[in-house]
């Protein structure tokens, strides 16, 4: 969404129109209006009124504040398209699973389009299949121009696993009208899930096409083609040069050839860095901040420290965190200290707290630490944006116990609830333990208790951890017995077999997916693979681990496959 810039002096009509509100309201309870369409009018007007706050703070990511305005705003006047809407979209952000419904609202109060749209992205992010798929048709049904629906159509494929329909209603989404911009890259990446090789170079091919475009998509098509890891030097050349001379680029797009250039074997390091510099004003500090940030994002600690001086890093807050960290980057932990020592330091209390508990860590002082970093929690609060910060800097940091603490204090708010325990699975799954992932599951399921795949994925846990078999078995079955096309819940319920002794019933379930299992996950495929063993067929077993990144299993998945190797 693009953000409306007013020069000074000049007020955003939006606000205008609030404090006009506020006066409309005042004068209608002075004269008294007591009757019931004036009543409803009232609630109407300062239901959009609240409306109007809550996109004023969602553009601004203020989620809390907007989460707050859009609830109280439904909650008075809840039979309207504007105000569902608004809920709608706080929740999207927030939410998806919750979205859904009030884009169904909102699409039956207007009838409108874009809502439809918006109900269908909102159903697939919130797997919610069957409501995907019977919208898809909704919009089909509109008529021209159909190129948005075969679009949501290709990702709904995916999603149930068919690789050839999906593929080919992406086909159908580029040759009809109204197609979203990144329509094209959703076919390349389709087609690169096929087993045909024909079809997956006819998809590179069309990359190749895209990227001579002279606009933003070819600027998009060549980056896509610079990430390809087979890339000879030759090859990265081609994309370098396409990028430098591309009409569409811009500053991010040179320096990213800039850092293609850095991968050539005969690349040099000091031609490049001057090449950068010269695209950064650097006695702009707002241009040094970012050219810092980029030297950073290349490792080039020392560089950054060349180019800003600590009199300009205490200058400004965004200045000194960079500077600061490539200080850190560089272990230079007397220098921190010395500089968190200085009075009027240009950053917040909750990062000064955050670079001392650094400081300490890293000097081996884990208990102050482990106190300075309890400070800082208790310094933001509830403060969302000041939490994801410290979030983002636990992880990078490999601080996973202060991640966690982090993140169970937004699994408290509303407004990041769902984002929060959404990262604790992730970070129990990769830094974890199926014990403790389990737990995450059993507090998002309280959460949100009518989330089928919450459900699911705690079943699973369960399963892998053999505990609750029968329990869990009976979610599994009523998921599949549902109608879930979902390949997770197919998994979980032949596990459960699986536990349950039931061999022959486990391989059953799965036999007949007819699905590409080297799309799968390693995890789902080692369950596979165990159920063929137990059954004896080992050969197929071992054809479906063929070039499984056993890393990425968790370790009772791989003690599954212990159990059953041949």
């Amino acid at each position: 969404m693009v953000k409306e810039e007013f020069e000074p002096g000049i007020r955003d009509p939006r606000k205008t129109r609030l404090i006009y509100g506020g006066i409309f309201l005042l004068v209608l309870i002075v004269l008294g209006a007591s009757t019931l369409p004036a009543y409803r009018a009232f609630k109407k007007f300062r239901a959009h009124q609240m409306t109007e706050e809550a996109i004023i703070h969602l553009e601004k990511d203020n989620f809390e504040q907007a989460w707050e305005k859009a609830q109280t705003a439904y909650q008075l006047y809840p039979l309207d398209a504007e105000v569902a809407r608004t809920a709608a979209k706080v929740y999207s952000r927030l939410d998806p699973s919750q979205a859904v419904a009030f884009w169904q609202e909102a699409y039956e109060l207007s009838e409108d389009r874009e809502d439809l749209i918006e109900l269908i992205d909102a159903a697939i992010l919130a797997r919610q299949l069957d409501i995907a798929e019977e919208n898809i048709k909704e919009l089909k049904a509109l008529g021209q121009p159909l190129g948005t629906a075969f679009y949501h159509e290709a990702r709904l494929k995916l999603l149930e696993m068919d690789v050839t329909e999906a593929i080919a209603a992406a086909q159908q989404s580029l040759t009809e009208g109204g197609a979203p911009e990144d329509a094209p890259f959703l076919y390349i990446q389709l087609t690169q899930f096929s087993q045909d090789p024909a079809v997956r170079a006819e998809g590179i091919e069309y990359l190749r096409e895209l990227a001579r475009k002279p606009n933003t998509i070819g600027i998009k098509a060549l980056r896509r083609i610079g990430a390809f890891p087979e890339n000879t030097p030759d090859e990265l050349r081609e994309v370098i040069d396409a990028v430098n001379n591309h009409p569409a680029r811009e500053r991010n797009d040179l320096l990213y050839a800039l850092e293609l250039e850095m991968r050539l074997p005969d690349a040099s390091a000091k031609d490049n860095l001057r090449k950068a510099s010269e695209l950064f004003n650097k006695d702009d500090l707002g241009e040094l901040t970012e050219y810092g940030r980029w030297l950073n994002r290349q490792r080039r600690y020392g560089q950054t420290l060349e180019i800003i001086t600590e009199k300009q890093a205490l200058s400004r807050s965004d200045l000194f965190l960079v500077w600061a960290d490539a200080l850190a980057a560089l272990d230079k932990w007397d220098k921190i200290g010395e500089v968190l020592s200085l009075s009027n330091l240009p950053i917040q209390r909750y990062q000064f707290l955050l670079f001392q508990a650094r400081l300490y860590f890293e000097t081996g002082q884990y208990d102050r630490g482990e106190f300075a970093w309890t400070r800082a929690l208790l310094q933001v609060a509830n403060q969302p944006r000041q939490l994801w910060y410290l979030e983002g800097y636990a992880m990078r940091l490999g601080l996973y116990e202060q991640a966690r603490e982090t993140l169970d204090r937004l699994t408290q708010l509303a407004s990041t609830r769902r984002e929060a325990y959404e990262k604790l699975v992730q970070l129990e799954q990769k830094h974890g333990s199926v014990e403790s992932l389990r737990e995450v599951l059993k507090r998002m399921s309280e959460a949100y208790p009518r989330d089928l795949m919450v459900k699911n994925d705690l079943a699973y846990a369960n399963l892998l951890l053999n505990e609750e078999v029968q329990q869990s078995a009976e979610v599994a079955r009523e998921l599949v017995d549902d109608g879930s096309l979902f390949l997770a819940n197919r998994i979980t319920l032949a596990l459960a077999y699986y536990r349950l002794g039931q061999m022959s019933k486990a391989a059953e379930v799965l036999d007949t997916l007819g699905i590409d299992w080297n799309q799968a996950r390693p995890g789902f495929r080692a369950i596979y693979a165990a159920i063929l063993r137990a059954n004896g067929r080992t050969t197929d077993a071992n054809k479906l681990l063929t070039n499984i990144n056993v890393g990425a299993l968790l370790k009772e998945e791989q003690e599954l496959l212990g159990q059953t190797r041949g």
